[in-house]
């Protein structure tokens, strides 16, 4: 099996933003913020779950996959790890969207497809037609992690840095991204911090969010629900890092294609 894993720093930091399950905040969060400080994610879309409420319509689908800035990603038909799942809900998207590309990038629902089920499954998972499989979590221990952990320990970093140490130098065989799951009570210091610690160490780090709720609305206190005004205070803070010129911000697809260390 090729080893895409690679050593090397990268001229920049790399930010991804990762949505997950296709929820109707996602349009809310694209036309007044992603717009508006020029941000790159990818939608990581359920597929049976379109058209319904509080969920992605078609048409929204559709002008998010219009924009080239934006990726559209698979997250299961019915948010399920199975074959038929994957396959449907890949199926599905390349029926409404048009696609045309070979293959789609995956985003695991839950952590059950852990990194070592992609190592041993990476050429079934191609042959469902999948670029890339993003799970949560991160990678197993590496030379390259424990340098930066090290670096870490004198700096009183917090237990989320710590556990979301950017998702520097791990692929199995080019197909796995890990990614730093943002909950309810995750601080936006520490996705800030993360950040820098990316730009620093010309390092990748991708980070999953679910809904973005105002304070008012319902499923605010959700765990998988992430304050609005800090989303957007994360956002300004990405568009800052990156016109300063330490880090640029990416869909999935693009930094996978580009070979980067996850």
């Amino acid at each position: 099996m090729q080893n895409n894993t690679c050593l090397s720093a990268f001229e920049k930091g790399i930010v991804v933003i990762s949505i997950d399950d296709g929820n109707s905040d996602d349009f809310r969060l694209y036309e007044n913020i992603l717009l508006k400080y020029n941000l790159p994610a990818t939608f990581n879309v359920v597929t049976s779950r379109i058209g319904e409420e509080y969920c992605l319509t078609k048409d929204q689908l559709r002008i998010l996959y219009g924009n080239p800035s934006m990726e559209i990603a698979a997250h299961g038909h019915t948010h399920k790890n199975d074959d038929e799942d994957i396959i449907m809900g890949v199926d599905v998207l390349r029926d409404w969207l048009g696609i045309t590309e070979n293959t789609i990038g995956f985003a695991s629902p839950g952590s059950r497809m852990n990194n070592d089920f992609i190592e041993e499954n990476a050429e079934h998972l191609r042959d469902l037609g999948l670029l890339y499989v993003r799970t949560s979590g991160n990678p197993k221990p590496n030379k390259r992690h424990l340098e930066i952990q090290e670096k870490l320990a004198d700096k009183e970093a917090s237990g989320y840095i710590i556990k979301n140490i950017p998702q520097l130098i791990y692929s199995f065989d080019g197909l796995c991204v890990n990614s730093a799951v943002v909950f309810n009570a995750t601080d936006p210091n520490d996705l800030k911090k993360l950040v820098d610690i990316s730009a620093e160490e010309k390092a990748c780090i991708v980070f999953m969010f679910h809904r973005t709720k105002k304070k008012d609305e319902p499923n605010y206190e959700n765990q998988w629900s992430y304050d609005y005004d800090k989303f957007e205070e994360f956002a300004e803070y990405l568009a800052k890092k990156r016109n300063e010129g330490d880090i640029d911000i990416l869909t999935n697809r693009q930094a996978f294609l580009m070979g980067l260390p996850f």
